[in-house]
């Protein structure tokens, strides 16, 4: 009997006791079929303590799938510290009700979309310590993170996601009170930085 003939379960077993071993090791035989990819990567990705991404070695693998990481997270914390995951998700909140959102797989994806543009806009190293409950930046705190979301980060929000219909209202209603953000920075700079010329120029001009 082949290893993939295995049912679920057992091979899932398999698969989380050889990670257990290794991360690094697991992640080099990935490249043996795609069900064993597969299989390792969701072991790795929603599995392991945030301690566990400390190697050099891992840390492509894990830039490359940051978006998938806080998203298992958000579900199952284990050592994770929740003030980002829950910006996170109250960032989506914000989105899902201000552009009516209903359909799950549209706001799953939406979410997916702003994981990655945050996860991407802070780096791996700073969203690792934000998970561990370590402020990574030189001005602000995690109790800035605690506050309700700002005029300043909903426009940010609003263009990680290319929400174009939403940021011109956003723009207007918040003119003359913007400061930049210590966590996302000022929206103009968001918009370049993910090529959102569309937004960039509503960001620019309203």
């Amino acid at each position: 009997m082949y290893l993939l003939d295995l049912p679920p379960e057992i091979f899932e077993n398999i698969i989380h006791e050889l990670v257990s071993a290794g991360i690094l090791a697991a992640l080099r035989l990935c490249t043996v079929c795609r069900t064993f990819a597969d299989g390792i990567a969701h072991d790795v990705l929603a599995n392991r303590k945030i301690a566990e991404f400390g190697s050099s070695t891992i840390s492509p693998f894990l830039a490359r799938h940051l978006a998938t990481f806080l998203s298992n997270k958000a579900k199952c914390p284990l050592d994770a510290d929740s003030t980002l995951l829950h910006k996170i998700n109250e960032m989506g909140r914000f989105l899902v009700d201000n552009l009516k959102l209903e359909d799950g797989l549209r706001t799953e994806k939406m979410m997916m979309t702003l994981r990655h543009k945050i996860a991407n806009r802070t780096g791996k190293r700073a969203t690792l310590m934000l998970l561990q409950g370590v402020w990574p930046l030189t001005n602000g705190s995690l109790q800035d993170l605690m506050q309700p979301l700002t005029p300043l980060q909903k426009i940010c929000v609003a263009i990680a996601v290319d929400a174009q219909e939403l940021v011109p209202r956003l723009l207007r209603r918040s003119r003359g009170s913007l400061v930049d953000d210590d966590f996302l920075s000022s929206p103009v700079e968001l918009a370049v930085a993910d090529g959102s010329r569309k937004c960039y120029r509503l960001s620019w001009t309203s």
